[in-house]
């Protein structure tokens, strides 16, 4: 596939759509991995940085400390935990940052 010429495009689909059997098994376990360092980075966020924070307090705090994930990552991450039981919600309040009435994230 030519874009510009002289210059290639590569195709960075993932395989399975090509129904390759290898690579829709290397993309599910690179996924998992993702989620799971992610998981922990948004985790460790939580209790060095701000626990008790609503999900962008958090991902702000969590940026500010290296911790560079987009505001989706983190909120998805903050329900990976409550569903593992990790965290637990508190009361809804009034988010710093956005100023909407937002919940808040607990460790348990």
């Amino acid at each position: 596939m030519m874009d510009v010429p002289g210059q290639t495009v590569l195709d960075f689909s993932p395989g399975y759509r090509k129904g390759q059997k290898t690579s829709q098994a290397a993309d599910t376990e690179a996924n998992a991995t993702f989620k799971a360092r992610h998981t922990q980075m948004v985790y460790m966020a939580i209790r060095n940085y701000k626990n008790g924070g609503t999900a962008k307090e958090i991902a702000k705090a969590g940026r500010a400390h290296g911790i560079n994930l987009t505001d989706e990552q983190y909120h998805k991450r903050l329900h990976d935990l409550k569903d593992n039981e990790y965290l637990r919600n508190g009361e809804r309040r009034k988010c710093k940052i956005s100023g909407r009435l937002c919940k808040s994230w607990w460790l348990i």
